[in-house]
């Protein structure tokens, strides 16, 4: 009798330690199932990727001549949840080039110049026999896409030709703007003109009333709480083309 009662009593525990090991795995499948689609893509980070090319699309000779340039914009979610996108713009600089003289001044002017832009957070580019003879001129811009989000894995495209006088400019600079942000509200965004033609962004807080509240995005430590609280990032592309005929 003894025997068969402790035989009972192994029977009984290993059944509760299978009953345990179970549960256990059970537990720890759904914890995995949600930390890989739930968890891991609401912390991932978001970073939306924008592609341009541009090239000479053509020229009208005469009295009004003219060039055309070409450009294609693409935007990519690579990411594993939802974008939204705020109102993106794009514009289009041109630049005359003209050549410097070789002298102790433009020396000194040039190292102060190229120290300034390696000092500087965004790339920033100084020639040494070269520089823009008039400074740069904007010569077209305009509202880059009409989306309003972008699925994960998404790409959206834009094509844009527009012209300048042929002879004006030497170099044509393409700058796209993508502001994005991982929620659907909660920010709003506006594009300005200065008066030089530069587009400049002036971005709201919106509360449940629709009020709107302006935001400082120059401090950094306002920029570090959007990003936490709205995933908030504005995503930048910039590309050049020489309007320069090539020999054949």
């Amino acid at each position: 009798m003894k025997q068969e009662t402790k035989r009972t009593t192994g029977e009984i525990v290993n059944t509760w330690a299978q009953t345990i090991a179970i549960f256990v795995a059970g537990v720890w499948a759904v914890y995995t199932f949600w930390h890989s689609q739930f968890a891991v893509p609401e912390s991932a980070p978001v970073n939306v990727s924008v592609n341009l090319q541009l090239k000479k699309a053509g020229s009208v000779t005469g009295s009004d001549a003219l060039v055309a340039v070409e450009v294609k914009f693409a935007a990519t979610n690579p990411s594993s949840r939802i974008v939204y996108l705020l109102p993106c713009m794009w514009a289009a600089f041109g630049d005359k080039m003209q050549r410097l003289p070789e002298d102790e001044y433009v020396e000194q002017k040039l190292q102060d110049i190229a120290s300034k832009a390696l000092d500087s957070p965004k790339p920033k580019d100084v020639e040494r026999y070269v520089a823009s003879k008039e400074g740069r001129k904007v010569v077209a811009l305009g509202r880059l896409f009409s989306d309003t989000a972008l699925n994960p894995g998404e790409t959206i495209q834009r094509t844009v030709v527009f012209n300048v006088p042929e002879g004006r400019f030497d170099v044509i600079t393409i700058k796209a703007f993508v502001p994005n942000m991982t929620k659907s509200e909660g920010l709003h965004l506006r594009w300005t003109l200065n008066k030089d033609l530069i587009a400049e962004s002036k971005l709201y807080r919106v509360d449940k009333n629709k009020k709107e509240t302006p935001v400082d995005v120059t401090s950094p430590d306002v920029g570090a709480l959007l990003e936490r609280e709205f995933g908030y990032g504005v995503s930048e592309s910039e590309a050049q083309l020489s309007l320069w005929e090539t020999p054949r």
